[in-house]
């Protein structure tokens, strides 16, 4: 399954960023306000994936201290 932009997850944030490259490697960005988006949630949507990698950002605005949270998700199919 390829994750789409602007796909929700109750309370695990939204897809920001959503591609495939030519070489097949699908790639998203999960964000959410606060707190990190669970990855065991989102690794449901990505089935029978032959790879599998992770990584969280984060940016926090030094005006309102609001953190803007981020799972960045890897795979092949």
């Amino acid at each position: 399954m390829t994750l789409r932009l602007g796909t929700k997850l109750t309370n695990e944030g939204v897809v920001v960023k959503a591609d495939v490259t030519r070489y097949g490697l699908h790639r998203a960005c999960i964000e959410q306000k606060d707190k990190y988006p669970d990855i065991e949630a989102w690794a449901q949507l990505v089935r029978n994936p032959s790879l599998f990698q992770h990584r969280y950002t984060e940016k926090v605005d030094t005006e309102t201290g609001i953190a803007r949270c981020f799972l960045w998700l890897y795979w092949k199919e």
